[in-house]
């Protein structure tokens, strides 16, 4: 290159020199970790609240106690299975399967979740004080089989002492 093309290169430069640092500092963030507060999917796994039989059964009895009549009611759940997390794992070596682990920083792993399948539910049983009446003894059953996904004969509600 002779000294007439490399002051025209110069003299370009020179012009878009904003844009090329632009162009720099953007490659630059590209080349840095992601995981640097950007709440990435292992920090909102971690924040998924866990299935818990005591607190669905509190959202449950908050739920039917609303219903006209029922009054006061505790509810107990029955369940077949409990939750369960299948997690991914690497190709069999030596016959044996390796769970994949994801590190989070601050020397903190964690199994990658594939799927998290819910819990079964087996029963309901329900107490409330206005069971006595068939009207509300319909409605609580009712209203616990859209929440549960069980038929009826599942669901036994009792009048509250």
């Amino acid at each position: 290159m002779d000294n007439a093309g490399l002051k025209r290169v110069i003299a370009a430069l020179r012009k878009n020199s904003v844009l090329l640092a632009v162009i720099f500092l953007g490659a630059v963030l590209l080349l840095l970790p992601r995981s640097c507060g950007s709440g990435g999917d292992a920090e909102r796994e971690t924040e998924k609240e866990a299935f818990s039989v005591a607190s669905e059964e509190a959202r449950m009895a908050a739920a039917l106690s609303r219903i006209d009549g029922a009054g006061e009611v505790t509810v107990v759940l029955s369940l077949r299975s409990g939750e369960e997390r299948i997690v991914a794992s690497d190709g069999k070596r030596d016959g044996e399967r390796e769970t994949v682990i994801i590190s989070t920083g601050s020397s903190t792993e964690s199994p990658v979740t594939l799927k998290t399948v819910c819990p079964e539910y087996r029963g309901v049983l329900i107490v409330a004080e206005g069971a006595g009446s068939p009207t509300v003894e319909r409605e609580l059953k009712l209203a616990a089989a859209v929440l549960t996904g069980l038929t009826q004969d599942k669901i036994a509600v009792a009048k509250m002492k």
